[in-house]
């Protein structure tokens, strides 16, 4: 999975995801509009890049689920790719659904 939002939400669900007994979801790493972030790494995990590089990542990285942790409004670039998404199949799953 590619966890959309490097702040605290984003982070939590990493942690939880990474500490599971199963491999269901395996995470690729973040993305995040923040310039502080990007190069660098939250947890064990890098932030890839931000919306712009969305579509390309989930591509490239072969990700079956984005998933996005995103509290605030999703707007713009990051909206455009969800629905970029939703027309080439991908599954985009949201964090408290993800939890549930």
């Amino acid at each position: 999975m590619l966890v959309v939002g490097a702040g605290w939400s984003g982070r939590t669900l990493a942690q939880a995801s990474s500490g599971r007994e199963s491999e269901d979801y395996c995470a690729v790493g973040f993305v995040d509009d923040d310039p502080a972030k990007q190069g660098t790494e939250v947890g064990d995990l890098p932030v890839l890049g931000g919306s712009v590089h969305v579509t390309a990542l989930v591509r490239a990285r072969q990700v079956d689920e984005p998933v996005v942790a995103v509290t605030h409004d999703i707007r713009g670039e990051l909206f455009q790719a969800l629905m970029d998404w939703r027309a080439m199949g991908v599954h985009v799953v949201r964090m408290p659904d993800l939890y549930e």
